[in-house]
């Protein structure tokens, strides 16, 4: 009796061990490659236990058997890989837009500025770039304060004298970039204005960029601009901010749609 049993044991062992796996993957809605591989592992059980009963030679059991355990192992890998590559896919994904997404917000950042100097928008990425490291922005230094009996009459106080109003040449990248905006940034990212114009992870691929303006249905125009990502790593999702048929500046990524 204990000799029956050693004798069947492993073939009986193999054919429940792939009936279980199969029973699994069924539950699990594993794709064919699992299911085919149990079904293998089962069979090469039954070759086992036909060997044991002397119905198949060794030789032929165990090359048969062989062949199955390999195949089934083969189908095993394609099936984890099949699942684990879009899960990989996916955080390779998040880490790129991630950086591509702050890119983005520094590039936006410089074409508002650059709107409060020009009364336009930028479609020039050379022009920008110039724009940030080389001009300056006309901001209003006030001094003094506005006596409630003369709200509504800036003019007359400043001719009074109880105020002035200067204009001061201030860098567009102190303008750009100033304390405030810099507290909102992914510290992960550190602002790096010399390849701020290319798109991160690529090999000095440079963001799209067009301005304009558009003619809303009251007859009014609106400038406008877009920047997107000229090298998507997800062709069916790519990055963009600002709109050439929309006069928004926000960004199309889930936390600004």
């Amino acid at each position: 009796m204990k000799e029956n049993i050693s004798k069947f044991a492993p073939g009986a062992f193999i054919i429940l061990l792939g009936i279980s796996m199969l029973g699994f993957g069924l539950k699990e809605d594993q794709n064919s490659h699992f299911i085919v591989a149990t079904i293998s592992i089962a069979i090469a059980g039954l070759i086992t236990i036909l060997n044991a009963l002397g119905k198949v030679n060794n030789k032929t059991s165990l090359g048969v058997a062989g062949i199955l355990v390999v195949i089934s192992g083969y189908l095993i890998v394609e099936n984890y890989n099949s699942i684990d590559e879009p899960i990989q896919f996916k955080k390779e994904k998040q880490r790129r837009y991630a950086a591509v997404i702050q890119s983005l917000k520094d590039l936006r950042q410089i074409e508002l500025t650059y709107k409060k100097e020009n009364n336009e928008f930028c479609g020039s990425m050379d022009t920008l770039m110039a724009f940030l490291a080389n001009d300056s922005v006309t901001i209003i230094v006030k001094d003094g304060n506005l006596p409630d009996s003369l709200v509504g009459q800036e003019a007359l106080a400043i001719e009074m004298g109880i105020i002035s109003r200067d204009t001061v040449p201030t860098p567009a990248m102190d303008i750009a970039f100033d304390a405030e905006y810099m507290k909102t940034r992914d510290k992960k990212f550190p602002l790096d204005i010399a390849n701020l114009r290319y798109v991160p992870h690529t090999e000095n691929v440079e963001f799209n960029i067009d301005a304009g303006e558009i003619v809303r249905s009251s007859g009014a125009k609106v400038k406008v601009f877009e920047i997107s990502d000229a090298a998507p790593f997800d062709k069916n999702d790519v990055m963009r901010v600002g709109s050439m048929s929309d006069p928004t500046t926000s960004g199309n990524w889930k936390e600004e749609k």
